[in-house]
């Protein structure tokens, strides 16, 4: 249950990166595109898909929701604040990493608010 938690915030902030990137025009400033230069290029190259990565994005975090959900009666009562807690911490962290009002990419904490959604599992 942690990885399919763990795979789908994962999932939602690559996505949200992609469409807040595109959105603000970061994407466009990136000529050298490649593997580890960041951002797909999918919705430079494919405007129309917009809708969909939005919806996919919401769909990990909806994902991400009922796992921790399911996640929440497989563990000791105790632990319920903590997880609950965590998931909403890095869900935050998952699409305002680059979306606004927060922008945190853009403001010197990008990595290391991305580094919440991505390890999250980490403290598991």
């Amino acid at each position: 249950m942690v990885l399919i938690i763990g795979i789908a915030l994962h999932a939602a902030t690559n996505v949200y990166n992609d469409i807040y990137d595109t959105i603000q025009g970061t994407d466009k400033v990136n000529v050298h595109r490649n593997e580890s230069s960041g951002g797909s290029g999918v919705l430079q190259d494919h405007p129309e898909l917009m809708g969909r990565m939005f919806a996919i994005a919401r769909v990990s975090l909806v994902i991400a929701l009922l796992g921790t959900l399911v996640l929440t009666l497989l563990i000791d009562r105790s632990l319920w604040p903590h997880l609950w807690i965590l998931i909403i911490f890095y869900a935050f962290f998952s699409k305002d990493y680059t979306a606004p009002p927060f922008k945190l990419a853009y403001r010197g904490l990008g990595e290391i608010s991305v580094w919440f959604p991505f390890c999250w599992w980490l403290d598991s």
